[in-house]
């Protein structure tokens, strides 16, 4: 192969998964959408995510299934499958969960979901700068640059002039130990894509997201899964729709996005989408109008997919 039809299929692989990842980011908007219509007074943050992993694994099981999808990954040098990461990563997307719900009732969803969707990028390309002891690449600087200042403008800056609090102490941990949890989630994933099928491993994944969550819920106390019973034909649809497509659907897009990166930290930027589709789903189903800062931040941060796009051809392929 020449140099030229390696950088071309490069660059495809490369676009292939920023779509996914944007895909992921798109399902995961939806979540706060489906999760206003369920009655959560009825159960309590971590028997939802206890559900929404449980089914989101269900259902990637019985798709591998159907499709009789192999364990192992094609040209993979292991057959055994990595539980090890997979138990990572349910370590690090229960901690995830946890500390994410706990960050919004100290500083609010606003700040909670800017920071959670920027940081991550960010610490990862600065590992990966040390990994390999070089620099990230220009565009991906000004794709992260463009993209954290974009997610101010829709979400920050709006909840902060309406007379949302600052961060305290305690807020500003829990965003730490969530982005730093949810990077935890990244490499997990890109360990388990190397040496198993994507649909297999994402649903290993979130199995193991929820045994860890139903050992938390056994803990505190098993009467938390009573409530599950009040909940009514349309809870259930929408708790459905949150697990198999939000969850289920949005990790599946998420593991595939990042078997086809080439970089972790590049893959994950993409998905700094999220709070534009969260933001046009609020204007268009809750009525909540646009301002002109957030529109001014939904351009900068679609500016900020397309530098992240070119991020792949400012380096020559490796050979």
């Amino acid at each position: 192969m020449t140099v030229r039809t390696i950088g071309i299929a490069t660059t495809s692989r490369h676009c292939q998964s920023i779509g996914l990842m944007i895909t992921a980011a798109a399902l995961w908007a939806t979540v706060g959408l489906a999760d206003s219509g369920i009655k959560v007074d009825r159960i309590g943050t971590e028997v939802t995510g206890l559900l929404r992993t449980f089914l989101g694994a269900l259902a990637l099981c019985a798709l591998a299934l159907a499709l009789r999808l192999p364990i192992r990954a094609a040209g993979a040098a292991q057959s055994r499958f990595p539980w090890v990461a997979a138990g990572a990563f349910g370590l690090c997307c229960a901690l995830f969960q946890i500390t994410l719900f706990e960050a919004f009732r100290h500083v609010g969803i606003s700040v909670t979901v800017a920071v959670t969707v920027c940081l991550p990028p960010v610490l990862l390309a600065c590992g990966e700068a040390l990994w390999r002891a070089r620099s990230p690449s220009p565009m991906m600087v000004v794709a992260v640059a463009g993209a954290t200042a974009g997610v101010a403008l829709v979400q920050v800056l709006p909840n902060n002039m309406a007379g949302a609090g600052g961060i305290d102490l305690r807020g500003g941990a829990l965003l730490l130990v969530a982005s730093l949890a949810f990077c935890g989630v990244t490499l997990a994933s890109r360990c388990m894509v190397a040496r198993s099928n994507c649909v297999w491993a994402t649903a290993a994944g979130l199995g193991m997201a929820a045994v860890v969550l139903f050992m938390q819920i056994a803990v505190a106390g098993m009467a938390a899964l009573e409530q599950l019973a009040l909940l009514d034909g349309a809870d259930l649809v929408l708790l459905g729709y949150i697990g198999i497509a939000a969850t289920g659907g949005a990790y599946l897009a998420f593991f595939t996005g990042l078997k086809l990166a080439s970089s972790a930290s590049v893959a994950l930027a993409a998905t700094m989408a999220e709070p534009v589709f969260a933001a046009a789903l609020a204007a268009l189903f809750v009525g909540e109008h646009l301002t002109s800062l957030q529109i001014a931040g939904i351009a900068l941060l679609l500016s900020a997919m397309v530098a992240l796009g070119r991020s792949a051809t400012t380096r020559p392929p490796t050979l």
